[in-house]
């Protein structure tokens, strides 16, 4: 269990765990598994056509439709460095027009046939799909053919398209998912071709003449691919893509060359700051090896276990111990270089923890026997319908494109379902611990770096950069406190009471009370217990007058059926205590920085600091049940009127910005008492029910 530090925090975790136990115990039982339709992968065919293209035709009588998906060797791979997207924006522009064929034309033609006409890139092919009815076949190849063959890029349509593709970019630059992805790709394979990534000046450099160039170079038949699935016979499709595809120049295409990624040989850390965020967004991975290697079966198994299929670890883990809103992992396989990479979004207090447990279940898979039945689960995953599918013919063609641009025999797919079958925990364990390193991990965490830095330290050398990867002054990023004067001299003693309510229902009490403490000399403590049901926490933070400095802190509690408590004091510019959990006795000692507030103190901060709207405060808090010290952000966003129990007043409403973010309208009369609290991502609130007399 991991204990939060301030009070409100503790509510809200004593909600969820109450909220999740019983949630648990009405947990339905996991339906049977759904029977599944074709399980062997069915014949195939492969010709070479008089263009040199290859040609594999899987025979499917069951409906009258026909799969063809042309495969171009090339993608993004090839781009060049300064016009990375051309070959994303080369497939937008095929069906852009002709010679003989406007793009109203080309979108007319496939309409009437009720087909469908696509092409896309990737990073190391372009596909151009064609899904039409077995009678206009012949028709759609043809259609297909000019397209391929003789793309015009109308100067003005290619315009439009770069300044589309352009704008969607820049509006989604901002998204913490995409500046991870981009940041993971960035540091896995570096200048590696996988890592190329398109900016709006790459896009910027595009021209017609770009896109010609490429086209030239890359579409041609010696470099094609032709995967046909329906009901067709190798013979009636080879002569009807003759019949289309016969002028198909044979040019040769240039030849791929990789190079090789960045070896990390101990764990990295990358951090993308984006300032006020409280959440973060986390990728963990690293390189695998080519498509080709045999431990690919296993440890597509082993992954599944993992975080890539239903019940998988490391979501159920996460979940449950509520340090990331769910998890999943996959490991992608390239005909060069593939990735494994877990993918989670978390709160920024509890990221690191998260981190660290997904490199616990990783190091977990390579030294522990996975359990039968967790295997039995991730094999009936793979070889079902969602893993292995094999029920249309659309679903056969990408099966066998993809098994050939990896480069695999075509006995990989026809003995796919007896390997994967007849894989045992001794093979999962092994294909772990030979292709899976907890220790030489990239691990990037988009999210405030004032938040986030110390607690990413334990894992290695952080690097804090912007969204494109540049590096940021951190001396300047991780600005010193703000000075503020707090003046505790204005508190008197005083009994405040809050309910606890939870979407609109009043599920408890917090009762707080500012007193005079005689053990420490002029002192004030700020004590604090909350009833939700049978559920206690009582917590008291002890402050000098008047200069509002730290002196100790405690907490105990008893979080549905779990004990904890933590007890601190500040000596000599250290804070030392003990943190004891149902796992036993941890011991805090570390230096903090002058000035540094803890726990409940923040919120008293509030009571006490010069306020006005637009005024942001910085403040060190050290973090009792971790000795960690993080920058915890105060802004006054506006002046609202707030109706509590107690009463409607003038209130501040002020957002803090940390590892347990809230939001309090805080009175505007000094000292601001709080009026009503709301951590964030919680539907819960605490009200005001009345003040002390005078």
């Amino acid at each position: 269990m991991r204990t939060p530090g301030s009070l409100t925090a503790l509510v809200a975790a004593v909600l969820a765990a109450v909220a999740a136990t019983g949630a648990e115990a009405q947990k339905p039982a996991p339906p049977p598994p759904r029977p599944m339709g074709r399980t062997e992968f069915p014949p195939f065919v492969e010709r070479t056509l008089s263009n040199g293209a290859k040609l594999v035709v899987a025979t499917q009588s069951e409906v009258p439709f026909v799969n063809v998906d042309l495969v171009v060797r090339g993608g993004t791979a090839v781009d060049l460095g300064d016009k990375v997207g051309t070959a994303a924006l080369v497939a937008s522009m095929l069906t852009r027009g002709t010679p003989t064929r406007t793009a109203a034309d080309i979108a007319q033609a496939i309409d009437f046939m009720g087909g469908t006409l696509l092409a896309a890139a990737s990073s190391d092919w372009t596909t151009i799909y064609l899904g039409v009815l077995e009678p206009d076949l012949q028709a759609g190849l043809e259609l297909m053919a000019d397209v391929v063959m003789n793309p015009t890029f109308p100067e003005d349509q290619v315009n439009q398209m770069r300044s589309r593709a352009q704008s969607a970019l820049e509006e989604s630059l901002d998204q913490p998912a995409l500046l991870a992805s981009r940041a993971f790709t960035r540091a896995v394979y570096g200048s590696h071709p996988y890592g190329k990534l398109k900016t709006p000046e790459t896009l910027q450099a595009i021209d017609r003449i770009s896109l010609v160039t490429y086209h030239r170079l890359w579409f041609h038949p010696s470099a094609a691919l032709f995967v046909v699935s329906g009901p067709v016979t190798a013979d009636q499709a080879a002569a009807a893509i003759e019949r289309a595809f016969g002028d198909w120049s044979q040019t040769a295409v240039p030849a791929l060359t990789y190079g090789r990624p960045p070896a990390p040989e101990d764990t990295r850390v990358v951090l993308v700051h984006q300032q006020g965020t409280v959440q973060a967004s986390v990728r963990v991975g690293h390189l695998l090896p080519r498509a080709t290697d045999p431990g690919w079966t296993p440890l597509i198994v082993a992954d599944v276990v993992l975080g890539g299929g239903p019940s998988a670890r490391l979501d159920r883990i996460l979940r449950e111990k509520r340090w990331a809103y769910g998890a999943s992992t996959s490991a992608t396989r390239r005909p060069d270089f593939g990735v494994w990479e877990a993918t989670f979004d978390a709160p920024a207090g509890t990221a690191a923890d998260a981190i660290g447990e997904a490199l616990a279940q990783v190091e977990r898979l390579r030294v522990e026997m996975v359990p039968g039945a967790e295997i039995d689960v991730a094999k009936a995953f793979l070889l079902g319908p969602v893993g292995f599918p094999v029920e249309t013919s659309e679903d056969i063609a990408g099966q066998l494109f993809i098994n050939r641009v990896r480069g695999l025999s075509d006995n990989a797919l026809r003995t796919y379902r007896d390997r994967v079958t007849a894989l045992d925990a001794s093979d999962l364990r092994e294909a772990g611990s030979a292709l899976l390193h907890p220790d030489r991990m990239v691990i990037v965490v988009v999210g405030d770096a004032v938040l986030l830095a110390d607690a990413l330290a334990k894992f290695g050398p952080v690097a804090v950069v912007d969204g494109e990867g540049r590096p940021l002054d951190t001396t300047v990023l991780l600005a010193k406190p703000s000075g503020e004067p707090f003046d505790a001299s204005i508190l008197r003693p005083g009994a405040f009471e809050y309910r606890v309510m939870l979407q609109g229902n009043a599920v408890g009490t917090m009762k707080r009370e500012l007193v005079a403490d005689t053990t420490g000399g002029t002192a004030m403590a700020f004590r604090g217990t909350v009833t939700i049901g049978p559920q206690t926490i009582d917590q008291e933070v002890v402050f000098g007058l008047p200069d509002f400095d730290a002196r100790s802190a405690r907490m105990s509690m008893d979080m549905a059926g779990q004990r904890a408590s933590m007890d601190a004091r500040v000596q000599g510019g250290r804070l030392i205590g003990t943190v004891s959990l149902a796992s036993g006795n941890q011991p805090v000692d570390r230096e903090i920085p002058p000035g540094a507030l803890v726990a409940d103190m923040v919120e008293i901060a509030v009571w006490i600091a010069d306020l006005e709207v637009g005024k942001e405060i910085r403040v060190p808090v050290a973090r009792l049940e971790t000795g960690g010290v993080e920058t915890q952000v105060m802004r006054v966003r506006a002046i609202e009127d707030v109706t509590v129990p107690a009463g409607t007043f003038e209130a501040y409403r002020v957002e803090i910005a940390g590892s347990e973010p809230q939001t309090v309208w805080a009175r505007v009369e000094a000292p601001h008492v709080i009026l009503k609290l709301a951590p964030a991502g919680q539907p819960l609130t605490l009200e005001l029910i009345a003040l002390p007399p005078g």
